[in-house]
């Protein structure tokens, strides 16, 4: 049982470090649509998800990676309206 609860923890720690990171990916990108730099770029989503589906580690598949960055680039833009 110990080693069930080393790795949950394990777990919850990565857990941590993805919202971190989705906080500071939403910093970056509020700062570039401040700075009219950012719009809505349809290639270049293409090229991040191509640029993840070819990293050798990933052991998920493309298509989960496409729906994991599908709802990222949705919230992104969803929260960027906001920024004035």
């Amino acid at each position: 049982m110990k080693e069930m609860e080393k790795i949950r923890a394990r777990i919850d720690l990565i857990d941590d470090s993805i919202v971190e990171l989705l906080d500071e990916r939403l910093k970056l990108s509020k700062e570039l649509s401040k700075s009219k730099l950012m719009i809505l770029d349809l290639k270049r989503e293409s090229e991040i998800i191509e640029r993840l589906s070819k990293k050798t580690n990933v052991r998920i598949g493309v298509q989960y990676i496409r729906m994991v960055y599908s709802v990222i680039f949705t919230i992104m833009k969803e929260e960027m309206k906001n920024v004035s």
